[in-house]
């Protein structure tokens, strides 16, 4: 071939791949601006597209690299664009840009995803989708954050949304005849279909993603095609054993209930929860079934801890509210007990009829009446409680009554105290020259006054305690404040004087020696 049938014959090649890529059949188009390098590699627009290609595949290094030789071959030793390069060359620069901003964003998802940030990281995903849309790598960059955000729905709509966008270009492609052969296919060829379009990874997620929801015969209708298209994937043979792992080990936990063996069921559930623990609809089922075993075995304790790991993975989950009221019932937290089977009659259908869930009501309706019998217990406990202090302070207030402190005698021996006490002054005075006679008279009437133990109450030998004890009973009677008579408060001066000396030790020390030489009187220390 001569260098001109060459340098056509590469245009045809690099023409096509712009065709195919326009009609996002971007395999097919790399191939052909691979033949065109091939025939003629001075041709710097097949270097260009073929980067353009693998900019769009999210493969940087290799786009660079022949953009790198796209310039060399537009610019030449003198770094001059050669005429008719210039349009290329434009592209050129814009290209490169975007891969400096592609490998920007890599860089920032991968820091996101390593600080756990991942509403950042799928912001910078779409972006760089945006620039790399056929890019298998980033596809399923952003399938894995959605399945870790557990955003389900969203991950659906975008495995969906790639085949859809590829079942449409295939019938813009294919003829009438095939069209009809596409109608015809199997269920099974279908879904083989739609793999092959969004590939064995993404394909993984969005099976995953399905059984995540509970929707597991759409989530094994994926996997059967996975399958189909890659029988030898370590990660596609991997989650099919777990799937039956998972429904293997539920079954043989719902038997060994249903055989009354507690226990086992206990373990067995206690098994399957280790294999995917990501799993909320699963794992909240398994709790739910492990509480009842452990109601079985009397733990209900425990089984309302498993009711509530339930309940955090499945929000309102009918079947572990009721179970967690019975196992307050049974505890006697009779208000949790009717805020669970309140709940639970709430979340029921409208059209559940009221005969279905009388036994539900009736429950309920025990708890409230344990309720309201330990409120009247109580109630009656209060009552009892505060009649019993009412008796007691009765009691006391009778005793203090009784005690000769508060008597008419010893309001009489105070009063005939004092006035003894004044007589015997007057009589002193009378006779203060009559010598021993006088003495003998002064002393006499000395003798009537009362010590401070007569005031008191109390012996001689007391206790620092029994002098304090002996003083309290006195001031609750006689104190200023409900003192009803001007001699009730002399009283309480007397009783204050008496306990001041009485309560210190050498005060009282003091105050007896004073009694031995018989010098009586009021006795102040200054």
């Amino acid at each position: 071939d001569t260098s001109e049938r060459r340098a056509d014959k590469a245009k045809l090649h690099a023409n096509r791949a712009a065709s195919l890529m326009m009609l996002m059949r971007i395999t097919e188009a790399q191939q052909e601006c691979r033949r065109s390098i091939e025939v003629d590699a001075t041709y710097a627009r097949a270097y260009l597209r073929l980067g353009r290609i693998q900019v769009q595949l999210g493969d940087t290094a290799h786009a660079q690299a022949n953009f790198d030789t796209a310039r060399h071959l537009m610019e030449g030793q003198n770094g001059e664009i050669r005429n008719g390069d210039q349009t290329d060359h434009a592209s050129l620069v814009k290209m490169e840009a975007t891969v400096k901003k592609l490998i920007m964003l890599r860089g920032e998802i991968k820091w996101y995803l390593d600080h756990g940030d991942f509403k950042q990281a799928l912001i910078r995903t779409e972006r760089a989708l945006a620039l790399a849309s056929s890019s298998r790598k980033l596809q399923v960059q952003k399938g894995r954050i959605l399945l870790h955000q557990r955003e389900f729905d969203e991950l659906v709509k975008f495995c969906s949304s790639i085949i859809e966008k590829q079942q449409t270009l295939l019938k813009k492609l294919s003829s009438p005849a095939n069209r009809d052969g596409a109608k015809s296919k199997s269920c099974k060829l279908k879904t083989v279909d739609k793999i092959a379009f969004i590939g064995i990874d993404l394909g993984l997620l969005w099976a995953t993603t399905l059984h995540y929801q509970n929707k597991v015969e759409d989530a094994f209708q994926i996997l059967n095609a996975l399958e189909v298209v890659a029988p030898c994937s370590s990660h596609v043979i991997q989650l099919k054993q777990q799937w039956h792992e998972m429904k293997q080990l539920k079954h043989d936990g719902n038997e060994r209930f249903k055989r009354g063996d507690y226990e086992a069921a206990v373990r067995v559930y206690t098994e399957a929860l280790q294999i995917d623990p990501q799993h909320q609809e699963f794992c909240a089922i398994i709790y739910c079934n492990r509480a009842a075993a452990q109601m079985g075995l009397g733990l209900h304790h425990t089984a309302i801890l498993d009711c509530n790991d339930a309940l955090q993975r499945k929000t309102n989950y009918p079947r572990a509210l009721l179970r967690r009221a019975r196992c307050h019932f049974a505890m006697k937290m009779h208000h949790e007990a009717v805020k669970d089977f309140d709940k639970y009659l709430r979340g029921q259908p409208s059209d559940v009829p009221i005969d279905a869930t009388a036994d539900i009501r009736r429950e309920r309706n025990e708890a409230k009446a344990a309720i309201a019998k330990a409120r009247e217990e109580v109630r009656q406990r209060e009552a009892a409680k505060k009649r019993a202090e009412r008796e007691q302070s009765q009691r006391r207030q009778h005793r203090w009554e009784d005690t000769s402190w508060n008597n008419s005698n010893f309001y009489e021996n105070f009063r005939r105290t004092s006035s003894n006490r004044s007589n015997g002054s007057s009589y002193g005075s009378r006779h203060q020259s009559s010598g021993a006679g006088g003495r003998a008279s002064f002393m006499a009437p000395k003798t009537l006054h009362r010590t401070h133990y007569d005031v008191l109450g109390i012996e001689k030998a007391s206790t620092v305690d029994q002098i304090k004890k002996a003083y309290r009973k006195l001031a609750l009677v006689y104190h200023p404040d409900k003192a009803k008579t001007s001699t009730h408060a002399e009283l309480f001066k007397e009783m204050t004087a008496a306990y001041n000396i009485l309560s210190d030790d050498s005060a009282r020390a003091k105050y007896d020696r004073e009694l031995i030489y018989n010098r009586f009187g009021n006795f102040y220390e200054s």
